[in-house]
């Protein structure tokens, strides 16, 4: 199987585990993420952070996005673009309730009134990144835009993959341009890789 067949299949399964994650159980997933996330050492030390908003079925990350504005990080989410090469920007919010709007796939993203990020602000982020399966070697499979891979590329700031423990596979198939993440954050802690 090619690199690209063993990826489709992987995508599938792992999209199906979840999905199929009892409610209840994401919901408490979801908080233990992110009180974990707001533990780790880089993050409470951070100016700036580049996050997400979940599709559904993606962490939920909104408590750690209040607290770290509250404690004064700037965080920035992806926007879908047709001017930028890469099809996403981030912008920075200052307010989760009001400062969204539906996007491109039906995800809330930064209105378009609200500036993008500079190059430089992107260079000094730490990326919370989303995907759809894991490794044991910091590896992931988004659902196969390209986004964050492009997002990522050349950039410096740590990236630590969001994601719920079921979503742990032994390998993935990697390709030069897939970005590595330096750790993966999930409900049962906090896992390194460089």
């Amino acid at each position: 199987m090619d690199n690209l067949s063993a990826k489709q299949k992987l995508r599938k399964e792992f999209l199906r585990h979840r999905c199929s994650l009892d409610p209840d159980y994401r919901k408490q997933a979801d908080q233990a993420i992110c009180v974990n996330l707001i533990q780790v050492p880089e993050i409470a030390a951070a100016k700036a952070v580049g996050a997400f908003v979940t599709d559904g079925t993606e962490p939920d990350l909104s408590m750690f996005i209040e607290h770290a504005m509250q404690s004064g990080i700037e965080i920035y989410l992806p926007r879908f673009t047709h001017d930028a090469g890469h099809g996403y920007e981030m912008v920075e919010i200052k307010d989760m309730r009001n400062g969204l709007v539906p996007g491109k796939h039906g995800i809330r993203e930064p209105g378009q009134s609200l500036k993008a990020a500079s190059e430089d602000v992107l260079d000094t982020l730490i990326w919370l990144v989303p995907g759809v399966v894991f490794d044991s070697n910091g590896s992931r499979l988004g659902r196969g835009k390209g986004v964050y891979d492009r997002l990522l590329n050349k950039r410096s700031g740590i990236r630590i993959g969001i994601f719920y423990q079921c979503q742990e596979n032994t390998e993935i198939p990697v390709e030069a341009h897939d970005c590595p993440l330096d750790m993966i954050v999930t409900e049962n802690g906090v896992k390194r890789f460089k």
